[in-house]
């Protein structure tokens, strides 16, 4: 736990040496860590070492799978990205990460419109999931739903009393309506 904990402070070398630590009960959960540390210091053969190590330890476990989509993604292998993000929800159909992780893959395959029913349903298990909201309301955008966008962007805004990137979405939406001032602001 605390080498994700570390990941979410962004300090990746730290969670590394965390993770290289934990008892071999915790096998899984540490590979994945450990993947996820290897892949954000750029390491994405290192990275692949980690979560096959974490795949041995519990193959059936869909944060597994999840990160090896995300790895895959990054190399550029859509189609393994896409297998495996779909093993992930076969194993867990309620996990709001691959789910989530799913629409984003989607969407660059299929299109904006496809995207949403993946992001719809990450939200109807976690409404409260800040970076779906954010992939939804990005795709909205994208679709012209800026509506659907604001409200996505207000409740990330809620959620977190702040979201640089939520700001700088109601920032383009008051772009495209002209109104310099609240965009600048």
């Amino acid at each position: 736990l605390m080498a994700h904990a570390l990941l979410l402070q962004g300090e990746p070398r730290q969670a590394l040496d965390e993770a290289r630590r934990a008892p071999p009960q915790h096998r899984a959960y540490a590979g994945r860590m450990a993947g996820r540390a290897l892949l954000a210091l750029g390491d994405a053969d290192a990275a692949r070492g980690a979560l096959a190590g974490a795949q041995e330890a519990a193959p059936r476990d869909s944060g597994v799978w999840t990160d090896l989509a995300r790895l895959h993604r990054v190399q550029g292998d859509m189609a393994a990205a896409a297998a495996a993000a779909n093993r992930a929800v076969a194993l867990n159909g309620r996990d709001v990460e691959a789910l989530s992780l799913r629409g984003e893959l989607t969407r660059r395959q299929y299109g904006l419109a496809a995207a949403l029913p993946w992001f719809d349903r990450a939200l109807e298990v976690d409404p409260g999931h800040v970076p779906t909201l954010l992939e939804r309301a990005l795709t909205y955008g994208d679709l012209g739903r800026m509506q659907d966008m604001l409200a996505d962007t207000r409740a990330v805004l809620s959620l977190t009393g702040g979201h640089p990137l939520a700001y700088y979405l109601q920032a383009m939406l008051a772009a495209r309506a002209r109104d310099w001032e609240l965009a600048q602001g």
